[in-house]
């Protein structure tokens, strides 16, 4: 198993009684700044039909396979493509071939048809050595370990995230852990229903959320408010946003 672990962790300066004198080094976006917390994971011994359901009903294109919490490889759709069942399994390949492609094409099981050789990250890994990591391997996805045991993902699809919740204009990485976590606010409203997260202003200081505007979804307010709290580093939300009214002639 291939790991990347960060070799270059974001400090602020100090003087001699440790308090900072200077503004903050730039804190670029880490593994656990991005990866998707909630991993849906499968065993070896599973089927590839209850596998290639898994990965339809979750919406998904990869499963990290595991064994316990160990990682022991990952199924992709990129293992399915050519399959027994399509009628396009390799030419050159029959059932009883031991060739990896054509294990691949006739396996009936996830231990079978994995990539049992998983390149993976840690949570301190930073956004540039994941993007190098995934162009020099080739790969979508890399499970994200914590002492060896699966804590989350990443995919290509998490970077783009990343970029969209920069606001317009912004140029370099992040610069400090401040926006980090404004993105990752932002991030987390976009996927509460109801929270009406274009109608929100974030705002970040020394770890304190300010969350202003209109929510749309009474019934969002404190489910949002408290999924904000949980972000990693929050210390504390303090929410100034009122209910829409609706209001009848």
């Amino acid at each position: 198993m291939t790991k990347a672990t960060n070799t270059k962790p974001a400090t602020r300066r100090s003087d001699d009684n440790g308090q900072g004198t200077g503004p903050p080094t730039p804190a670029e976006l880490k593994a656990c700044n991005i990866m998707s917390g909630s991993v849906i994971s499968i065993h070896t011994d599973v089927s590839i039909h209850d596998a290639a359901e898994m990965l339809i009903d979750h919406g998904v294109s990869a499963l990290p396979v595991v064994s316990g919490r160990k990682v022991v490889g990952i199924l992709s759709e990129t293992d399915l493509l050519h399959r027994e069942e399509l009628g396009n399994p390799p030419d050159t390949c029959d059932a009883d071939s031991p060739e990896p492609e054509c294990v691949k094409a006739f396996g009936h099981t996830v231990g079978e048809v994995m990539t049992p050789v998983v390149v993976s990250v840690e949570e301190t890994t930073t956004l540039s050595e994941i993007a190098n990591l995934m162009d020099e391997h080739r790969i979508k996805h890399l499970p994200v370990l914590r002492d060896d045991n699966l804590v989350g993902i990443v995919s290509r699809a998490d970077i783009v995230r990343a970029l969209i919740v920069r606001p317009v204009g912004s140029h370099g990485p992040m610069t400090n852990d401040d926006d980090i976590i404004r993105a990752r606010v932002i991030e987390k409203l976009l996927t509460i229903k109801g929270a009406s997260a274009w109608l929100t202003d974030v705002a970040v200081s020394e770890g304190v959320v300010t969350l202003t505007g209109t929510v749309q979804d009474e019934d969002a307010l404190l489910p949002s408010r408290e999924a904000v709290a949980a972000i990693p580093f929050v210390k504390a939300v303090d929410d100034h946003r009122a209910i829409t009214q609706a209001f009848w002639g």
